[in-house]
């Protein structure tokens, strides 16, 4: 068996925020494939990934994962597998007692969005009501000894406020912050004119991460590769910079089991419901399209044409 893999399970495309920066495929794409798995093909798909890959650990995400009211069942369910599993959610519906279930259910890390400690901005950027939410459900979760990252999606219009948002972090007792640079897909292919970020804004942001990470003991990773010859990373000690792990040990599995390399990447697969994992990963054809963007060199994928 390979390597022990990574996967973003997108348990439902539903979301209860419009965010103007949403890379969620579906996005704009009339006609990728609508609809969730029921709990019992949940169990089914991972029951069957069990025999075909080394799954060590997945993300719950969407669209909002709080919206489906069995995220607590699907959560007990990957725990009992003995995955690490974390949950991102922008946290509108995770009052104190969702909390609690979340956690007793087995999730013990949290991913949620601080796009600003202006809660004006988060929520223009978000498109809801989202900023006291988050901020509370980050206090109820610390409570709960859980651990949460902050995820920081830097854009024009917010990245000149990381270093308020770390400030407030640190306050909220956050374990880690993620720093997701501003890529142009889903909605937010409809905004980059005024959404992506310049060379400049990204460089600036990368020093101001630095001296946060010095300042309040931070964890402070970038998600997301930073162009090519931005900043010298061993300049930056203190930081943690991604590479590419899409097709390698990260995959992202959508609502219906339909199997694609990234999350940022609209193209399918197969279905892993219909298709064994090791055959549905070595399938030729298509480049990945979101890779120039992300920093890397377009590689081959295993992209049927036809689905894409």
């Amino acid at each position: 068996m390979d390597e022990p893999i990574h996967i973003m399970f997108e348990v439902t495309q539903r979301c209860n925020n419009n965010c103007i920066y949403c890379y969620n495929v579906w996005k704009d794409n009339t006609d990728y494939p609508k609809g969730e798995l029921s709990l019992t093909d949940i169990k089914s798909l991972f029951d069957k990934l069990a025999g075909e890959v080394s799954l060590k650990s997945a993300t719950l995400t969407g669209g909002e994962p709080l919206l489906r009211g069995d995220l607590e069942e699907i959560a007990s369910l990957l725990v009992s597998k003995s995955i690490e599993l974390s949950l991102a959610t922008n946290a509108v519906l995770m009052d104190e007692n969702r909390a609690k279930s979340l956690v007793d259910a087995g999730l013990k890390s949290f991913e949620i969005p601080l796009l600003s400690a202006d809660g004006n901005l988060h929520n223009s950027l978000s498109k809801n009501d989202a900023y006291d939410s988050a901020c509370e459900a980050i206090a109820n979760l610390k409570a709960l000894d859980a651990a949460v990252t902050i995820v920081f999606v830097a854009m024009k219009p917010n990245i000149s406020h990381f270093s308020d948002v770390a400030e407030l972090a640190f306050a909220l007792g956050a374990d880690a912050i993620m720093i997701d640079r501003f890529l142009p897909g889903g909605e937010g292919a409809k905004n980059t004119g005024s959404l992506e970020p310049g060379t400049e804004e990204l460089r600036d942001l990368v020093k101001n991460a630095g001296t946060a990470a010095q300042r309040y003991k931070l964890k402070i990773d970038f998600g997301i590769p930073l162009p090519g010859n931005l900043v010298d990373p061993n300049d930056f000690k203190d930081l943690r910079f991604a590479t590419c792990g899409a097709g390698k040990y990260k995959w992202a599995v959508d609502s219906l089991g339909n199997l694609r390399l990234c999350e940022q990447e609209p193209c399918i697969l197969g279905n892993l419901l219909d298709s064994q994992f090791p055959e549905l990963k070595t399938r030729k054809g298509n480049s990945l399209s979101c890779c120039i963007s992300c920093g890397e060199a377009p590689r081959q994928t295993g992209a049927s044409p036809a689905i894409c």
